[in-house]
């Protein structure tokens, strides 16, 4: 209970569940966005993730790509989307063919605000391939 200057106000309670933690349900048949950045470090990690994202049907949404500027490279060329643009793998690597052209040194590196999945069984499947875990108000279905 708390007063000031006329003014009264009840005790709100929130109770908070010390014990565990929330499950996260994923409808395996829905398409769904996972908003967890991801980023990638180099040239060989960026590829991995775009053969991760083609095989598992996820497209990265609020892309930035960067090559170069990197390992003693001063240059670089970077591309940066609307952060809620959603792109296919196939169209990232051939803006990232382009963009290699131009800037022919350096390391390709990647981040996306998040991904977009076909199904949530697609967003499980790549779950249990990078060995992580989802968070409660990670997923939108």
């Amino acid at each position: 209970y708390a007063e000031r200057d006329g003014i009264e106000s009840e005790v709100e309670r929130i109770p908070i569940n010390w014990e565990g933690t929330e499950e996260v349900k994923v409808e395996p048949d829905r398409p769904a966005l996972w908003k967890r950045l991801q980023r990638t470090e180099s040239t060989k990690e960026s590829y991995e993730f775009l053969d991760r994202s083609r095989r598992l049907n996820a497209s990265p949404v609020g892309l930035t790509i960067t090559v170069g500027g990197a390992g003693g490279v001063r240059e670089w060329v970077e591309l940066t989307t609307y952060e809620e643009k959603k792109i296919s793998p196939d169209l990232i690597e051939e803006c990232l063919n382009s963009l290699r052209k131009i800037q022919t040194e350096g390391q390709v590196t990647m981040e996306a605000k998040s991904l977009y999945f076909e199904s949530g069984q697609d967003l499980l499947d790549w779950v249990e391939e990078v060995k992580t875990e989802l968070g409660p108000s990670e997923i939108k279905q």
